[in-house]
């Protein structure tokens, strides 16, 4: 199972602990891969039609507000395992660089 989720402030401390405690508890295994990318090109982005039609954030102002707020701050996250810049790779290398990482091909 694949689950996405871009952490921040709204997300309780104990919900990736709890998530991996349920997988693993029923024999599953957790592998964490970060998806990292430039804030210009964060920025960039956020006029495209796809972050609309996914109800995602479009508002660069909003975006600032946020991020000088700290709303977007990773670091309670476990260590990834394989990190990778968006910004220099299409969505299908990304997908492929993990799957590599991860033996999953």
């Amino acid at each position: 199972m694949i689950f996405t989720f871009a952490p921040e402030r709204t997300v309780r401390s104990s919900f990736i602990q709890n998530v991996v405690e349920v997988i693993t508890g029923g024999g599953g295994e957790v592998e964490f891969v970060e998806l990292v990318c430039p804030l210009a090109e964060l920025k960039q982005r956020m006029g495209s039609p796809s972050r609309s039609r996914y109800q995602k954030l479009t508002s660069v102002s909003l975006f600032d507000q946020l991020h000088a707020d700290g709303s977007f701050d990773t670091s309670h996250m476990p260590e990834a395992r394989v990190s990778i810049d968006t910004s220099l790779v299409t969505p299908a290398q990304a997908a492929a660089q993990i799957a590599e990482v991860l033996r999953l091909v």
